[in-house]
């Protein structure tokens, strides 16, 4: 493991390289609750004064799962250490007024997305912030093959996507739950992410 002070070094060397995070910007961040989000929250809030940030985490509660109130519990709890607005939305008061292809995964990303950039005109943000980290980009990849992508869909994920920005492209999940635990940092263990229901799990827990 990185020093933790190594990590976010590395981290900010990887946002200036793709100019991810500019000073004085206001910057929406996605916040599930877990290890990959506390993370990312927590890294964005050590960056706050240096760059002047303007920070506002959201939050959509998916309501799929019982422990999802104690979820949205949680980041409130985490937003307020932070001295991070919150802004919690509750998917039944989400209209879906997109295409989807009838999976729930599909769904949720669509109705999260909708809502980050609700609040991002809302909050005047010129980012939105997602946790997504190498180990994502390897699903992400091997994914794309199986269904077939084209040569630029096998890139992957992208740092910078119009909005969107992904800080943690090139840390490793094993290096967010290392820090995480070192400075005993609590965050959510959502057991749906277990499941093989979803394909994402299934390359995760049997491939790689």
């Amino acid at each position: 493991m990185k020093h933790p002070q190594n990590l976010f070094e590395h981290i900010s060397q990887f946002c200036h390289e793709q100019n991810l995070i500019t000073p004085g910007s206001a910057i929406v961040v996605g916040l599930s609750g877990g290890p990959d989000s506390v993370f990312l929250l927590h890294y964005l809030a050590a960056l706050r004064e240096q760059f002047n940030l303007t920070l506002v985490a959201a939050h959509l509660d998916h309501g799929w799962r019982t422990e999802s109130a104690k979820d949205a519990e949680f980041c409130q709890e985490l937003a307020a250490e932070l001295v991070v607005p919150l802004i919690i939305k509750n998917l039944k008061d989400a209209p879906v007024d997109f295409k989807y292809n009838g999976s729930q995964e599909e769904l949720g990303r669509k109705a999260r997305r909708g809502f980050f950039e609700q609040v991002a005109q809302e909050y005047q943000a010129t980012r939105i912030a997602l946790a997504h980290h190498a180990d994502d980009q390897m699903e992400t990849f091997i994914i794309r093959l199986i269904r077939g992508a084209s040569l630029s869909g096998l890139a992957g994920i992208k740092a910078h996507d119009g909005l969107y920005i992904r800080p943690l492209l090139l840390v490793s999940k094993q290096e967010i739950l290392d820090y995480l635990h070192v400075h005993q940092m609590p965050y959510i263990i959502d057991a749906s992410n277990q499941s093989d229901r979803y394909l994402r799990n299934r390359i995760r827990n049997s491939v790689i």
